[in-house]
């Protein structure tokens, strides 16, 4: 999936979403630890595009933490994810130079929104420095360009 093209991609993204959507996690339970296993693969190899891909296919199954009801039900869930992807998801942060990727940081922002908002879960919350260190990110270009605007 991760070396398709980009057409390709996208309707196995769509594929994954509607399955996920009917048998994640409790018919489906191997699909974090080989999206898992992938990631940390990937990531050693600095995989970028094949990162991104990743980190897409699980978005889309994440996204919906967003506005689902409370319940007991999406709690499990969103723990079980956390305790399988959250460490790899972290590692991605302290391996990759981020500064230069922005499309891979974009899904990442997703994805800490999906897995953060009901509640800011402990396991980001330990992280916390990491990741908003990360979103502080300012372009020295950008500061160079203000100053300039100001002095004329």
């Amino acid at each position: 999936m991760t070396r398709s093209s980009e057409h390709i991609q996208q309707q196995l993204f769509d594929a994954i979403t509607v399955i996920g959507k009917c048998d994640f996690p409790d018919q489906w339970p191997t699909f974090l630890d080989t999206m898992v296993r992938q990631f940390q693969q990937l990531s050693t190899q600095n995989s970028f595009q094949s990162i991104n891909g990743v980190l897409k296919t699980v978005h889309l199954l994440f996204e919906r933490y967003r506005y689902e009801q409370k319940l007991d039900e999406l709690w499990l869930e969103i723990k079980l994810v956390l305790e399988k992807f959250a460490p790899a998801f972290t590692e991605l942060f302290k391996v990759i130079e981020m500064k230069n990727i922005f499309d891979l940081l974009y899904v990442c922002i997703k994805i800490f929104y999906d897995l953060n908002a009901q509640e800011l879960a402990e396991h980001f919350e330990d992280n916390l420095t990491l990741y908003m260190t990360l979103l502080s990110y300012a372009n020295q270009k950008l500061h160079l360009i203000h100053q300039s605007e100001i002095l004329d």
